[in-house]
């Protein structure tokens, strides 16, 4: 409060030894004190002569001013002051409550535009790109355009650049911003290029709708210029003299407009949160787009892979039939022609129509093995209880000649009753030990292991499962443990043909065989040692 501007300073003494270190007196609560001398020519040039000034605080910062001028000396009494301040109290907590309800009123009236956008995209998901679409998006808070970022497209509706600019916009956010949401009213302050597109947009409201950055959605809003109105203008004049450079107030109080550009209308508090609602909204529509892209690309596939399964099944039905009947009469002319014209047919002839034969015999069992293998990819997968006992012990009977030929030592111990496919295990361990018996080594007298045990699986697929694990080790010709992978591919072979019979996808059919009972096999070999074959069955299948 000043009095009278007209005051004359009156200094104030105190008692020596009252002010502790020479330090200032505080005047802070001091109604009557002195002010800047600039304040008081300010408000003589206005011809006042009593101020009475009451501060609103909001949020510990000055908010406003409410500012009672006198045009003669005026004193104001205690309580009228203390009932004014309290005036001032009450008019700062109305603040919050003023904006409060403000933003309650934006709330509710984005709230349904949210809702009935929700529905939208619930009930029509396809639609999120088309124009009407974009125009309710864009409506929602009140902005002058949408820029929908996806996959790479700008979907776009309202009053925007063209579409360099765009492209250069939102790179910029998503190179600057990435992840995190943005919004400004001044997008000059932060972009270079900014000024350029003022007319069409001023300010931005950005939110990413992935976490790798690749989608996006912004509001902008154009450029709205405004003029402030100034009691003259507001730039202080310093006035100089040959001693000191003085600070002055404006003499003029005409009105002095001051011209804002390149800014828009703030974002509200109740738009960026309904915006980021929305955004989560659009998010969850985008990813469910995406899967269901994903999942018609996974149909297609399947499409395409069972068409060619079908390719191959009759590709098998060509080889039982077309290609085994050839074969078979190669093999059985052969065989004629040696036994009715073998003494007229020179010795080269006959060397060449054996080793025709014996080609057309390893084709043969290629194509049976082929066959095999297409019938464990397809047949039904249909579980029965198996005795592996009895699978074994029938195909060791089988080979009984080859074993005693070859006086092979069999230790066969105990094997588990397991669930299956009956045919299958016997292709599988059938495979196995006639492997086990066309590997040996000639020095050293055969010996095949049989036996199982029951363990934890601790691969990472089958982490803590219960297996059956049937063993079948020999102390052959063995591999090098590099192979250990490749030995179970289609048609790998560790030995030349000349060496060893076969076609290289009997452990092939192992492999797949083992899968399709929810196991796996495993291989472990020395070179020139011998080899052990490990599969794993589940106990509960």
């Amino acid at each position: 409060m000043k009095v009278d501007v007209g005051y004359t300073p009156v200094p104030i003494y105190t008692i020596d030894g009252v002010l502790k270190n020479n330090s200032n007196l505080d005047l802070s609560m001091a109604i009557l004190r002195s002010v800047s001398s600039m304040h008081l020519e300010y408000l003589k040039n206005m011809e006042v002569s009593a101020t009475f000034v009451i501060s609103l605080i909001h949020h510990k910062k000055l908010w406003g001013l409410i500012s009672c001028h006198h045009y003669s000396a005026k004193h104001i009494p205690y309580y009228t002051r203390l009932a004014a301040h309290l005036q001032g109290i009450f008019l700062s907590s109305q603040i919050d409550v003023r904006q409060t309800a403000d933003d309650y009123e934006l709330a509710k009236e984005t709230g349904k535009k949210i809702a009935d956008f929700q529905n939208l995209l619930i009930n029509y998901p396809h639609t999120l790109t088309q124009k009407t679409t974009l125009l309710k998006l864009k409506n929602l808070i009140n902005a002058d355009g949408v820029i929908l970022h996806y996959n790479e497209e700008n979907y776009i509706e309202g009053n925007l650049p063209g579409q360099q600019e765009i492209d250069d916009l939102i790179s910029w956010l998503k190179s600057e911003k990435g992840s995190h949401s943005f919004n400004t009213h001044q997008l000059h302050q932060h972009y270079t290029n900014a000024k350029q597109i003022a007319n069409s947009i001023a300010g931005v409201l950005y939110l990413p709708l992935s976490d790798n950055n690749k989608n996006c959605i912004v509001w902008t809003r154009r450029e709205v210029e405004k003029n402030i109105d100034w009691a003259g203008d507001p730039s202080k004049v310093v006035n100089k003299n040959e001693e000191i450079l003085m600070l002055s107030p404006r003499k003029s109080f005409e009105i002095w407009k001051q011209a804002v550009k390149f800014t828009c209308e703030e974002w509200k508090t109740p738009e960026l949160k309904e915006a980021e609602a929305i955004s989560a909204a659009i998010q969850r529509q985008l990813h469910l787009a995406d899967l269901k892209s994903e999942e018609k690309r996974y149909i297609s596939l399947n499409e395409k892979l069972q068409k060619a399964n079908d390719e191959l099944a009759n590709m098998n039905w060509i080889s039982t039939h077309d290609l085994k009947e050839p074969l078979r009469k190669i093999q059985v002319y052969g065989s004629i022609i040696l036994e009715k014209d073998g003494a007229k047919i020179p010795d080269s002839v006959k060397e060449n129509i054996m080793r025709m034969q014996k080609s057309a015999s390893k084709m043969q069992v290629l194509i049976d093995d082929l066959l095999i293998y297409s019938k464990v990819m397809n047949e039904e997968k249909k579980l029965d209880p198996v005795d592996l006992n009895e699978i074994v012990e029938g195909i060791l009977l089988d080979f009984k000649e080859n074993i005693e030929e070859k006086n092979i030592t069999i230790e066969l111990h105990h094997l588990p009753m397991v669930f299956g496919i009956q045919f299958q295990l016997r292709q599988l361990f059938l495979n196995l030990i006639s492997n086990s018996i066309k590997f040996i080594r000639p020095e050293v007298k055969p010996t095949i292991h049989i036996s199982s045990e029951n363990v934890i699986s601790e691969k990472i697929n089958f982490a803590s499962q219960k297996f059956y694990k049937i063993i079948v080790k020999d102390n052959g010709i063995g591999f090098n443990a590099v192979y250990e992978e490749k030995i179970f591919k289609i048609f790998q072979r560790l030995h030349s043909q000349s060496e060893f019979n076969g076609t290289g996808i009997g452990l092939s059919i192992c492999k797949k065989i083992a899968e399709l009972h929810g196991g796996y096999i495993d291989a472990q070999g020395i070179e020139g040692e011998g080899a052990t074959f490990s599969v794993y069955l589940p106990v509960n299948n």
